[in-house]
């Protein structure tokens, strides 16, 4: 545990090095934040020095190798101390430091606490193996073996890794730095996500609102809370334990709705839980781009004011950079930002794209000063040309930055494979609130006093017509559609549109915004899904998994904002206020029970080797557990590894998905002729026809008797070692695995693992 503390330790002092380095550039990026950026500039750090890695070696320029990760290092501490010396930046980001040092300590002190809290309920759950994080371990350790880019399949030799690889990509360049083993680095950057979530929505909360404690509710929303699956598992058995922590992500039948608390501790290092801090940095960055500017009006004004209450000796200046123009100071890392996203998570790609268009249009709308819609000159003609023109710059400088990326990547699901959904599979109203129930609870309240008060200057009759209408509109949508959430949402979607475009003040505009897409994306699961590798009946399964994640960022962040205004402005009459604030207390309190009762049943109540549990915990070695189970497969990949350097390919036997088949390549990052095959057949090829003939090429190698029958398939796939080790011996005939005791040379031979040296095989 020493060494793993350094780890610990190393792995903090490299985020902290990306996050100083970059600070300068993000003091200039958001001068209308609080902490003008300090909190984003950790995810700013990691985003600029993967990608400055990513394009020297996916041009060819220099290998991937350790000295590349530190020249780009070098290069962003070179940018940032430049950007921190330019008058009159530098006596501004002096005197900022010394005035708001107790509000950079408290971002200090939640991302570490975090960070340090995250890695402790990692260490009693550090197996790296079960769901989906074995093909995610091996993503990191192609990368990590690979000196060119896009990086070898490890699962498919031969061939290059036809996904979104940067997330892998960006973790792979902090174990690059740190030198910690992948195996520590893989739950460390498990860690590391939620606690950098954590902070960024802090960041981007208390800026909205100019309040900690709405801060602090955006931060536990993203990052801590539950649905109300857990009160319904309590109520359901009178007693919480033992607890279906599983349950709680697959509501909806024969589809997913992971949360990030739940990503976080199920523990895969997966695209859609990577991306998340980064959708933090993007919306950020969209609002300076859209909104940037001094807050103005009374309500802005206030807002500074309540900010500089908090803290009364701090210098929290929402002035623009003097130096260069605001619109192209932001264009270079808003492109690097929104160009991430398809390389990242492909599945958010069209909603940045989405939210891009809006935002540029609601913002460009705003600095009229005017809500007259109208094709006269500045009308609605030129809103619309400078929107569009302003949205195409940033998308083709977007796509040029990520290019050697998009000339690699070969999506499986076209534009085609959009489809209908059929009555009969739309999301039922109980699986609809016990998802977002608590979200919808504040949705509801707002609209409807928004509404009332929006509807104050009509007379009586015409506010009864307009009330009736709605409620009419409710059986008549369901008759329609077959589910609840179309007719509880369309209103709601209507609504934060027309806020949206009436709305001047940023902060609300913003949040209206983003609210109104997360409301448009709900209807939208509930008409089309993406055709994907998945059939009847989870043909829904993706498309509710990947967008109800980005919804549950985009409330997350909304909420706390609706929140504010309702408190600030009164909506709720003392007597009713009364017994809305016990709902929202008891629906709070359901959210905080998912986190406490799942992290104690996963991470089995938190016993260690001497109260019970498995004999290496607590421990942030996500292998120790082949070490446990197979210990003389454990020695024979520690071998490989330490001997063996590159990428050879090394023969192994291949299996069915989600289970043990696979080890040797997971683990060294060395290439095997293939893998898990259901999961290269969704990655590269959904006819089989290569995952077939590659599984009948393994199978040939290992049971013909006479080697030198097999000798074109070795040259083939270029096989440098062959491994015989349980799964072999279990999968294959004794009489072919004896064939290689003659034709090769065993080079390693403990217990029951052989593996031989293929000689004759072209480098």
């Amino acid at each position: 545990m020493n060494s793993e503390f350094l780890s610990l330790l190393i792995w903090y002092l490299i985020i902290q090095i990306l996050a100083w380095s970059t600070f300068p550039i993000s003091y200039r990026l958001f001068p209308g934040f609080p902490d003008r950026g300090y909190a984003l500039a950790k995810i700013q750090g990691l985003l600029f020095c993967a990608y400055i890695s990513w394009l020297f070696t996916s041009l060819h320029l220099l290998p991937y190798e350790t000295i590349t990760a530190w020249l780009s290092v070098a290069f962003i501490l070179i940018l940032g101390v430049g950007f921190g010396l330019v008058q009159p930046h530098r006596k501004d980001l002096i005197k900022f430091l010394q005035r708001n040092l107790k509000l950079l300590l408290l971002l200090e002190v939640i991302f570490l606490s975090a960070y340090l809290a995250f890695a402790f309920i990692r260490s009693y759950n550090p197996d790296i193996t079960g769901a989906e994080k074995e093909p995610d371990f091996t993503f990191l350790n192609a990368i990590l073996q690979s000196k060119t880019l896009p990086p070898m399949d490890t699962w498919f030799a031969g061939e290059p890794l036809n996904y979104y690889y940067f997330g892998y990509f960006i973790w792979a360049q902090v174990i690059k730095l740190s030198k910690i083993p992948s195996s520590i680095g893989f739950n460390l950057a498990v860690a590391t996500i939620p606690a950098l979530s954590l902070v960024g929505a802090f960041s981007l909360g208390f800026k909205l609102t100019g309040r900690f404690r709405y801060g602090f509710l955006t931060g536990f929303l993203l990052c801590l809370a539950g649905n109300l699956d857990a009160l319904i598992q309590w109520l359901e058995r009178g007693r919480l334990f033992p607890f279906d922590w599983w349950r709680s992500s697959r509501i909806i039948p024969d589809t997913i709705n992971e949360f990030p608390f739940f990503s976080f501790l199920l523990g895969d290092l997966h695209a859609h839980f990577m991306s998340i801090p980064f959708a933090l940095l993007f919306l950020s960055l969209l609002y300076e781009v859209a909104w940037g500017e001094k807050e103005k009006g009374k309500k802005g004004e206030k807002k500074n004011r309540e900010v500089e209450e908090q803290f009364p000796s701090s210098l929290l200046s929402f002035s623009r950079p003097r130096v260069l123009p605001r619109s192209r100071f932001l264009l270079l890392p808003f492109c690097l930002s929104l160009g991430a996203a398809p390389f990242l998570n492909t599945w958010d790609f069209p909603t940045y794209l989405l939210l891009t268009l809006f935002g540029l249009f609601l913002g460009n709308l705003r600095k009229t000063g005017t809500s007259d819609l109208h094709f006269q000159k500045p009308g609605l003609s030129a809103y619309v040309g400078r929107t569009f023109f302003t949205f195409l710059v940033l998308v083709i400088g977007s796509y040029i930055l990520y290019l050697p990326f998009h000339l690699s990547f070969k999506s499986q699901v076209p534009l085609s494979s959009l489809r209908m959904v059929s009555s009969s599979q739309r999301t039922g109203l109980a699986y609809y609130l016990i998802i977002y129930g608590f979200f919808l609870f504040i949705l509801i309240t707002f609209a409807f006093c928004k509404s009332r008060n929006m509807l104050s200057s009509f007379t009586q009759d015409v506010q009864r017509t307009l009330w009736g209408s709605l409620l009419l509109s409710f059986p008549i949508l369901y008759l329609v559609f077959n589910t609840w959430v179309i007719p509880l949402t369309l209103p709601l979607t209507l609504l934060f549109l027309i806020l949206a475009l009436q709305e001047r003040e940023a902060s609300s505009q913003f949040t209206y915004g983003l609210i109104f897409v997360a409301t448009v994306i709900l209807i939208g699961c509930e008409l089309i899904y993406i055709k994907d590798f998945y059939a009847h009946p989870l043909e829904r399964q993706n498309t509710i998994f990947k967008f109800y994640y980005q919804i549950w960022i985009f409330l997350s962040i909304g909420i706390p904002y609706l929140l504010y205004e309702i408190d600030t402005r009164g909506f709720l009459k003392e007597k009713v206020r009364i017994y809305w604030d016990y709902v929202f207390m008891f629906l709070l309190v359901a959210l905080v029970i998912y986190p406490i009762a799942a992290t104690y049943e996963k991470c089995n109540r938190f016993k260690d080797s001497k109260h019970g549990g498995l004999p290496y915990l607590p421990t942030l070695d996500g292998t120790l557990y082949i070490q446990f189970r197979y210990p003389q497969e454990y020695r024979a990949i520690k071998w490989l590894k330490e001997n063996l350097s590159g990428q050879p390919v090394i023969l192994e036997a291949t299996g069915k998905p989600y289970s043990f088949y696979g080890r040797v390549s997971t683990n060294t990052g060395f290439p095997t002729v293939l893998g898990w095959g259901n999961h290269e057949a969704l990655w590269r090829d959904q006819t089989w026809k290569s995952i077939m003939e590659r599984t009948q090429d393994i199978q040939m190698i290992y049971t013909a008797p006479d080697k030198s029958t097999v000798q074109d398939l070795l040259k083939k796939y270029r096989i440098q070692y062959i491994y015989v080790g349980s799964l072999e011996k279990q999968t294959h005939d004794p009489v072919g695995l004896d064939g290689f005791n003659t034709a090769f040379e065993p080079v390693y031979h403990q217990g029951e693992v052989i593996i031989y040296k293929v000689s004759d095989t072209p480098p």
